[in-house]
C-alpha cells in the first residue's frame, strides 16, 4: 500500500477543474474560488497580468521619462531615444501572441 501525504494549501486539478481536499472527499472549486485561492496564495498577481493594450495606447513622453529615471536609479542600460516597441522588448514587458 502507498500513503500519500495530505497536502494543506494547494488546489488539485483533473481536465480543466480545479478541486480542494477536503478530509477525504475532493471537492470541485467554482471558477471565482479558484481564482481567489490563486491571489490569495500569491499565485495570480496583478503585475503578472497582461494587459490588454495596444503599443499606440502608451504615453510615449511618460515612457521615455521612466526609462531615463531608470537609467539614473537602477543604471538600466536602455537608450531612451529607441522606438517605444524596443524599450518594452529590453524592459521584458512587452507580450507577443
Amino acid at each position: 500500500m502507498i500513503s500519500v501525504s495530505q497536502s494543506r494549501g494547494v488546489l488539485h486539478s483533473c481536465k480543466s477543474f480545479a478541486f480542494r481536499r477536503i478530509g477525504t472527499t475532493n471537492m470541485p472549486l467554482a471558477r471565482e474560488e479558484a481564482i481567489a485561492f490563486a491571489r490569495k496564495s500569491r499565485l495570480i498577481r496583478f503585475d503578472n497580468q497582461v494587459c490588454a493594450t495596444q503599443l499606440v495606447d502608451i504615453d510615449e513622453a511618460a515612457m521615455r521619462s521612466f526609462v531615463r529615471s531608470a537609467l539614473a536609479q537602477r543604471r538600466f542600460d536602455i537608450d531612451p531615444a529607441l522606438p517605444v516597441s524596443e524599450m518594452l522588448d529590453q524592459l521584458e514587458l512587452q507580450h507577443n501572441n
